[in-house]
Formats: C-alpha cells, structure tokens, sequence
C-alpha cells in the first residue's frame, strides 16, 4: 500500500458538525407543505441520500407542484441562517494540523455550492490547511464525482496515494469513481450501519482517523 500524499475531506458531516441544523431546516419545510416531520435520527439516516433531491422525494415532497430549485434555495436560506448554530467537529483543527504537520495535502470537496461552502468555512480559521476548497456550481447538491474527477485530472493527483474522508455512502462513491481509498466517520449523515456495507473503514469521529492516516504518511 503506497504511502498517503492527498487526504480529500467532505465538509458537512465529517468536518462540520450541521446535523442538527440540518434535520431543523428539513422539519420547518416538512411543517410548512403538513408533511411528517423528521422526528428521529433513524428517521433521518433511513430517508437520507444523494442526490438530495431524492431525499426530498423520500420524505414526500412532490416535485410535480413545485419546482425543486425553488425548494433547494429555500432550504440553503434556512440552513444558513442556522449557522451561527454549528462548530467543527469536536477536535478537528488539531487533526488538520497533525495532517498537515505529517507533510501530507489537503483539498476539500463537497456537494455544497461554492459560495455557500465559503460562507460555513468563514468563521474558523482553517482555510491555511487546504490546497484547495472545492463545492459545486450550484445549490442543487446532486453529488461531487464530477467535481473530484476534474480535480484529479487537473492536479494530477496520483489516486493510489490519495485518500477521501467523509460521512455518508456518496463520500464512498466518490472515492470508487476516482479510485482512491476511502476512509469514512459515523459522526455525520449516514449511520455506521449504512456505512460498514461500503465494506470501507468506519471510524466514530474525527480524531480516531489520524494513527491511520500517519501510518501511510508521506514524509519528505
């Protein structure tokens, strides 16, 4: 196994914890079209997926009667005034420091749009770890593998010494599309059930992440 160069995070979920914001957002819009509210966390681990406008199929929008860019921009205006309410994962900037004291890139990649991405990233003073920081041209969150094809194919990054870290099935998905390892965190969207069937590596949070990583450090 060849030593780690790039470590690829996704951003909601595995670096910033938005869960609950998340669910919130989903209920206020549930409430308002008398839909069944998320009232669980295994409500919300069984319905959720990529690309979201799926998820919103699964918990009964109906997108004959309104148009789903309409519903995904009101979702983006409520999520985002919610930020305030959300921090990093409990640990996260000394793990990115590890990282990067160990020689290693880091790139983040997410489903979130550009400009939405930049304003969560704002309040914390992380943006020096990343090389790049990557999310989609829009709010519509169909998924990120042609964001990290392009990526790969751009940098030049090697796939075989790169590893992706997320929280949810599609995080997998991107990893197998690209060809790289993947390691993933039952902190976030999906449960650690739904994880371990990627067959991939599934830790707890954050912090657990790091002996695995400087193992295949690449050190200059």
């Amino acid at each position: 196994m060849k030593n780690i160069k790039t470590v690829i995070w996704d951003w909601n979920g595995t670096l910033f914890d938005d869960l609950k914001i998340c669910i919130a957002t989903e209920n206020e819009m549930l409430k308002a079209r008398n839909l069944p509210l998320i009232d669980s966390l295994e409500r919300y681990f069984s319905v959720f997926t990529f690309p979201v406008k799926k998820f919103y199929e699964n918990l009964g929008l109906d997108f004959t009667k309104e148009r789903y860019e309409d519903v995904a921009a009101s979702y983006v205006a409520g999520y985002e005034s919610r930020l305030p309410e959300c921090g990093l994962m409990s640990c996260a900037q000394e793990v990115l420091e590890e990282i990067k004291r160990a020689g290693m890139n880091q790139v983040i990649i997410s489903a979130a749009s550009q400009l939405s991405l930049q304003k969560q990233i704002a309040p914390f003073e992380i943006k020096s770890y990343f090389s790049e920081i990557l999310g989609i041209h829009d709010d519509l969150a169909e998924g990120k593998i042609g964001l990290a094809e392009e990526f790969f194919k751009r940098s030049g990054t090697n796939p075989d010494e790169a590893i992706f870290i997320g929280d949810t099935v599609h995080d997998f998905e991107v990893a197998q599309a690209v060809g790289c390892r993947c390691l993933l965190i039952a902190a976030g969207h999906h449960s650690r059930d739904t994880l371990e069937k990627t067959g991939a590596p599934v830790f707890e949070n954050i912090t657990d992440v790091t002996s695995f990583l400087l193992e295949f450090a690449h050190i200059e």
